[in-house]
């Protein structure tokens, strides 16, 4: 599963934006996310997120069993 692909313009600018955002909302008092892109950001965030939250469970219950 790619949370984000980036076979369209509009995916690669979504997921350049995400990685500018990283920084530049920290350090740039004029960078602005407009509500459209975070509305189409949401979903992906939330992908990303359920994706880890399994990973590391299972690496947990992988290193429990180990015990």
């Amino acid at each position: 599963v790619s949370v984000f692909p980036r076979n369209t313009e509009e995916e690669r600018r979504l997921f350049n934006l995400l990685q500018d955002a990283y920084v530049q909302a920290r350090y740039n008092k004029d960078f602005v996310v407009t509500k459209t892109d975070i509305d189409a950001l949401i979903p992906r965030l939330e992908l990303m997120r359920d994706i880890t939250e399994k990973v590391c469970c299972d690496r947990i219950a992988y290193y429990e069993r180990q015990n």
